[in-house]
């Protein structure tokens, strides 16, 4: 099957990713001359040399550039990073797993119910949990500079993780409710 084949391409693209990304924080680590980027926002006023037709939001989004990123920085940076990266190869795995099964002919067991409500707590819970903590690292690493005065991390929480989570939550149903049904028939047989 093909789509298995493909998110098992994409899992390890992802493995290759975090391990060239956790060699590149070490590297900057030794040799003290790594670069990190966090996305701030700052506030309209102290943006200058605008003309006054220029309508702008109250906040408008920076980009902070970090060079010769400290330890601690540079840590702050891979943590922020590391939380997306592992939602991502969790939800991969076990997708992977799940499209096996559907190759092997045999998608109704327990074990891809199983698979689906992680899926579904990964998205529904996960998701917006992991937002928010990488907000606050990437404002705890703006805060490590001198030049991050005034400046704040956008959060941008979405209902799409939740809501995704929902309709896997729904589709683990429709798989327990297909098991049980397997298994009722393997009953009376």
């Amino acid at each position: 099957m093909i789509a298995a084949r493909l998110v098992t391409l994409l899992l390890a693209l992802v493995v290759a990713f975090l391990i060239a990304l956790v060699g590149v924080s070490i590297d900057g680590a030794l040799h003290r001359d790594h670069r990190v980027v966090v996305h701030q926002t700052a506030p309209v006023d102290r943006i200058r040399a605008l003309p006054p037709e220029v309508r702008v939001p109250v906040t408008v989004p920076v980009t902070l550039r970090i060079d010769d990123a400290s330890t601690n920085q540079l840590a702050l940076a891979l943590a922020r990073d590391l939380g997306p990266i592992a939602l991502v190869l969790g939800g991969l795995w076990l997708l992977r797993g799940l499209l096996r099964s559907v190759r092997d002919g045999d998608p109704f067991t327990t074990t891809n119910v199983r698979r689906l409500r992680t899926m579904g707590l990964l998205l529904a819970v996960g998701a917006p949990v992991v937002t928010i903590v990488t907000s606050a690292l990437s404002s705890a690493l703006a805060a490590s500079t001198s030049s991050a005065r005034d400046l704040s991390s956008p959060l941008a929480l979405s209902w799409s993780g939740p809501l995704a989570g929902l309709g896997v939550f729904v589709l683990a149903e429709v798989f327990a409710r297909g098991s049980r049904m397997r298994d009722d028939i393997e009953g009376t047989v």
